[in-house]
């Protein structure tokens, strides 16, 4: 799960995403608060979410932080002026890539789960007790974040007990990202309907792309079953080609500004494709839709071998 700020009617609201293996959810909300985890997740959700350390996240039973941020925060903190900071950062840096480099190799193939497993145990038991030096180092700046990562270390190796899950939460923060551009263009969205439309939209876009499959494909379909419903037949009695055409031309195309003429746009192009519907054919309920094969160009044809009697006397 991943969330980012954005705007609604010029009120400040937050995008929140949820992604699976197949499927992503968006849903906009005006609250960063945890309020939002079970109106998006549900109240009984009892899977394991990967996510950053924000403290919305802690009401869940089962999580994953992401080693990503973890390991700018340790970067960060190497840059820090005090050298007592400096050193423990330094030697949790090194753990750190060490554990990255395993799942590397155990991605790749070189090792299985198993020894990735055995792998992982002295780097697990090596980060734990850094992280338990700097919570009682004394140290201002390290007490903090050393406190909170031991006393919840549970959640940072999540990922070496459950086979699929990840270190990072770079699958979130990636199917974020077209969000964030659009939110940066657009500056967020001017109403209630707006918002709806945006997060269904992202939805469908990000599931199209996780299952590799076309959205434009996905819209088509979903208009031509939606035409076929209107007038009670099967999607398949409707011609794909004119539907896609009509598609295209009202509502691809559309030059509609607001959503009353978006609506008014969509019924009228969703009457027109229910017009186009194929004729029944004799030993069939629904024929095929075919295109007219082309004839057949003389211009390559093979040439005749000359015979032996046509050949000219020498």
């Amino acid at each position: 799960m991943d969330e980012t700020p954005t705007k609604q009617a010029n009120q400040k609201a937050w995008l929140w995403t949820a992604v699976a293996r197949l499927f992503a959810v968006f849903a906009i909300f005006s609250s960063h608060k945890g309020d939002a985890l079970p109106k998006l997740l549900g109240d009984n959700y009892g899977g394991i979410i990967h996510c950053d350390r924000a403290k919305m996240y802690w009401q869940a039973e089962r999580l994953q932080w992401c080693w990503a941020h973890l390991k700018r925060d340790i970067q960060a903190l190497i840059d820090h002026p005090d050298h007592q900071v400096q050193r423990l950062e330094h030697d949790l840096m090194r753990p750190v890539k060490l554990m990255f480099q395993h799942w590397r190799n155990y991605k790749s193939g070189e090792i299985d789960w198993r020894k990735f497993g055995v792998s992982m145990s002295p780097i697990r038991e090596k980060i734990n007790g850094l992280l338990q030096r700097g919570a009682f180092s004394g140290n201002d700046r390290l007490v903090g974040m050393c406190k909170e990562l031991h006393n919840h270390r549970e959640w940072l190796w999540t990922f070496v007990d459950n086979e699929d899950i990840e270190p990072t939460n770079d699958t979130a923060e990636r199917a974020l990202r077209p969000a964030v551009i659009y939110r940066k263009l657009s500056f967020g969205t001017q109403s209630e309907s707006g918002s709806r439309f945006l997060e269904r939209i992202l939805t469908v876009s990000e599931t199209c792309r996780l299952r590799n499959r076309s959205i434009y494909d996905y819209l088509v379909t979903q208009f031509r079953r939606q035409a076929a419903a209107l007038i009670a037949e099967p999607p398949r009695r409707m011609s794909f080609k004119r539907t896609w055409t009509t598609f295209n031309i009202f509502l691809w195309s559309s030059s509609a500004h607001d959503a009353p003429q978006w609506r008014a746009q969509f019924r009228k192009a969703l009457t027109i494709a229910s017009h186009d519907k194929l004729p029944n054919r004799p030993g069939r309920s629904f024929g095929r839709e075919t295109y007219p094969r082309r004839p057949k160009s003389n211009q390559f044809k093979k040439r005749k071998p000359k015979l032996a009697a046509d050949k000219p006397d020498s």
